[in-house]
């Protein structure tokens, strides 16, 4: 699972925007288990980026006490958990553009090697 920190007052969060649908059909064209769920760290209701899954309705100040529980510092972060929540990685929006539809087996072998 990909937790997706990002806003619209971000101005990488809005270039990277519209990469973001492709990129993550790259990542599940193989048919894996793999969702990413957005935080918004704004309150813009509107559609921006990709998302499979939106927290809806959670507060700004709410989006912000989970990304300070994540260690998030900065914006667009991406970070991939396994199936037993621990941290895979803090680079996944580096991994998916680098690894593209190979990305969720490199994440599978990062968790066999922990």
């Amino acid at each position: 699972m990909g937790l997706y920190f990002t806003a619209t007052w971000c101005s990488y969060c809005v270039k990277i925007a519209d990469k973001m649908p492709p990129l993550l059909a790259a990542v599940n064209s193989k048919g894996s288990f793999f969702r990413m769920l957005t935080i918004r760290l704004d309150e813009d209701g509107g559609n921006f980026g990709c998302y499979d899954l939106k927290f809806k309705g959670l507060s700004n100040d709410d989006a912000s006490d989970v990304a300070n529980w994540c260690k998030v510092s900065s914006i667009p972060t991406i970070l991939i958990y396994d199936y037993l929540g621990r941290l895979v990685t803090r680079n996944g929006y580096a991994e998916m553009r680098q690894y593209q539809e190979n990305t969720v087996e490199m994440w599978d072998r990062k968790m066999n090697l922990q």
